[in-house]
C-alpha cells in the first residue's frame, strides 16, 4: 500500500476583535480607551481552524492563546484592542506581541484611515453586520447571539481582507470622488522592507538582473505585474531599473515591490 503524506504549513496566527461594554463619552474620551471594559472578544485561530467568541469571565484562556501563538492580526487593534484588553493582561505587555494591524498598514501608505465596512464593501464586496454602538446595547440587553455573531462577523471580515491581500499583494480603497487607490501590501510575505531593499542593493552591486513582483498603480483592473530588471539605482524609497522585456528604464516606488529575488546568472553573461 502506497501511503502519501500532504504537508501543509498551519500558521501559528490568531485574528482578533473586541466589543467594549461603553462607549468613549462614558469614560471621559478616547484617550481613555482603558477604561471601556470588555464584553466580548472574538477571534479566529489558523491552528485550529476555528472561531471562538470570549466573554470577561475568559480573558485567562484567551491570554493563554495569545501566548501561544507567533502572531495577531486585527484592524485598528494597536490604537484599540491592545489599550482596551490591556487592563486584563497584568503580566503581557501587549504592545510586546507580535501584531498585524491591517487598518494600520493602509492608513500608512494613504496618508489617512478607512473603515472594515468600507474596505470590506470595496474588496471583498459585503460589508459589517452593525455597528460598535449596537454592540454596547446588546451587552446592555443580554443579547449575547447577536453580540457574538456581530464581533464573530467583523473578525471573519478581517481574517478575509488579511487572505485576499496576502494572495493578491495588493487591496483597493474607493475614493469619495469614485477614483480608486491600489494599496499594496505584503502580508505573508517573507520579505521586508528591508530585505527587498537589499536585494536591490546587492544586484546593483553585483550587476546581476533581479526578477521583480511589484504593484502598477495606474492599473486597476490587474495592478500586480512581473519582471526582469537591472538595477540602475537604489534610493531609500524607489529604484531606477531597465526594464529587460524592452530596454526602458523606470522608477518603482519600494513601497509596491511585493518580492524581490536575484536572478544567478554568471558574471560573463548579460542579459540585457
Amino acid at each position: 500500500m502506497l501511503l502519501i503524506f500532504l504537508y501543509v504549513k498551519i500558521r501559528p496566527m490568531l485574528v482578533l476583535d473586541l466589543e467594549t461594554k461603553k462607549q468613549f463619552s462614558d469614560v471621559g474620551g478616547q484617550e481613555f480607551a482603558d477604561r471601556l471594559g470588555i464584553s466580548l472578544v472574538g477571534v479566529y485561530d489558523y491552528v485550529d481552524d476555528k472561531f471562538v467568541a470570549f466573554r470577561e469571565s475568559q480573558i485567562d484562556e484567551l491570554l493563554s492563546l495569545i501566548k501561544s501563538r507567533e502572531k495577531v492580526i486585527g484592524f485598528n487593534i494597536k490604537a484599540f484592542d491592545w489599550k482596551v484588553l490591556q487592563p486584563y493582561a497584568k503580566e503581557l505587555f501587549l504592545k510586546n506581541v507580535p501584531t498585524l494591524d491591517l487598518m494600520e498598514d493602509v492608513a500608512n501608505f494613504l496618508g489617512f484611515r478607512v473603515g472594515l465596512a468600507a474596505l470590506s464593501e470595496t474588496n471583498l464586496g459585503e460589508t459589517k453586520s452593525g455597528h460598535g454602538l449596537e454592540a454596547i446595547k446588546w451587552y446592555q440587553e443580554g443579547n449575547w447571539e447577536l453580540l457574538e455573531k456581530y464581533c464573530l462577523d467583523d473578525v471573519r471580515l478581517t481574517r478575509d481582507l488579511y487572505e485576499l491581500g496576502s494572495k493578491q499583494g495588493y487591496l483597493k480603497v474607493l475614493n469619495k470622488n469614485g477614483s480608486t487607490y491600489i494599496v499594496p501590501v505584503r502580508w505573508g510575505r517573507e520579505k521586508s522592507d528591508h530585505d527587498i531593499l537589499e536585494t536591490l542593493r546587492r544586484a546593483q552591486l553585483t550587476r546581476r538582473p533581479v526578477e521583480l513582483n511589484y504593484i502598477m498603480p495606474g492599473n486597476n483592473q490587474d495592478p500586480q505585474a512581473k519582471g526582469i530588471f537591472e538595477v540602475n539605482s537604489v534610493l531609500s524609497k524607489k529604484a531606477d531599473l531597465r526594464d529587460y522585456s524592452n530596454g526602458k528604464n523606470q522608477e518603482i516606488a519600494l513601497v509596491n515591490i511585493l518580492n524581490a529575488e536575484i536572478k544567478e546568472v554568471p558574471h560573463t553573461q548579460s542579459l540585457f
